[in-house]
């Protein structure tokens, strides 16, 4: 699960009343003071906010890196902490169902999967473990339909447990890849791309990596020649695997990525030498395992490096 850049952050947590009284509360209340509902450090303040009734949701991020789920009824009493997740691990796709919030957690920890929340602590609990692609939750005629484990599911109402409306075999399998997690670069492909740091810095990373996933790159080779594959990976807890084909053939073998203690924490992998003959040719990185993570793991760059020649193969490239 990798990284998940914060967006739409809002500087003033005093924003929160002023939205609540907006929804709530008499035109007149309006030209009142403003209230400060909680105070937040500057450097995380409060962001994705969403109202459900008389509710408001939001997220904070911690100063660990991790995030945290709050919830506000316009009061101070009112406005408190939910649910929190330990760094590398991300709260995302807050979505309305009637009068219930629902939403994804994802990382390396326990309690990934669809996690559902009535504004309450006891009320806030994981409905469905597992790899709960956010980007296919949709509201459908008052139920939530996902897709979990490539699966079709549905959730009737706050109340109900999921239903597995669909049980296919792998020759009709729902794939839970479709779309761009990362959402920042080549929004209308299934690449999962996002930035290397969260401020947006530091270029593009593949994350949310699957086995079975694949990137081509063509290349064309002035002269025959010996090259050294390296790659700049990172895994929170033990990586996957992968390799390099050429035109179809595997030329690298296995390439493990090691547990380098966060999603954002960059080590680079040395290859044995791969030979590439003079002309055009295909290169593909295939995913072939996961890790601990139940991901393969989060991939920066690829570099072909000769004693002379160094050629960098951008995740982001076409």
């Amino acid at each position: 699960m990798q990284s998940h850049p914060r967006r739409r952050r809002l500087g003033l947590i005093m924003l929160l009343a002023v939205t609540l009284l907006g929804g709530t509360a008499p035109a007149q209340a309006m030209n009142g003071p403003s209230i400060l509902l909680r105070g937040f450090d500057p450097a995380t303040p409060p962001y994705a906010l969403i109202s459900i009734g008389d509710t408001l949701f939001f997220l904070v991020g911690t100063s660990s890196n991790g995030e945290a789920l709050w919830k506000s009824d316009g009061t101070a009493a009112g406005t408190i902490q939910l649910l929190t997740v330990p760094p590398d691990n991300f709260i995302s796709d807050l979505t309305p169902i009637g009068g219930t919030l629902f939403f994804t957690r994802y990382g390396y920890a326990a309690g990934q999967g669809l996690w559902k929340s009535d504004g309450t602590l006891g009320g806030t609990k994981l409905v469905k473990s597992g790899d709960v692609d956010g980007n296919l939750m949709v509201n459908f005629a008052g139920s939530l339909m996902f897709i979990a484990d490539g699966q079709l599911w549905r959730i009737g109402g706050p109340d109900e447990s999921p239903v597995l409306l669909t049980k296919l075999s792998s020759a009709g399998t729902i794939r839970t890849d479709l779309s761009n997690r990362g959402g920042l670069y080549r929004t209308a492909e299934g690449v999962d791309l996002t930035t290397v740091n969260l401020d947006g810095s530091g270029g593009y990373l593949l994350g949310w990596a699957k086995p079975g996933e694949w990137l081509n790159y063509t290349v064309d080779i002035a002269s025959t020649s010996a090259y050294t594959l390296t790659a700049s990976v990172a895994a929170l807890g033990a990586g996957g695997s992968f390799h390099v084909t050429l035109d179809g053939a595997d030329v690298s073998g296995p390439i493990t990525i090691p547990d380098t203690g966060t999603w954002s924490t960059w080590q680079t992998t040395v290859g044995t030498p791969i030979n590439l003959p003079t002309g055009r040719h295909t290169l593909r990185l295939v995913l072939d395992s996961a890790g601990a993570s139940g991901y393969v793991g989060n991939i920066d760059w690829l570099m072909l490096d000769r004693a002379s020649t160094h050629a960098f193969l951008p995740l982001v490239g076409r």
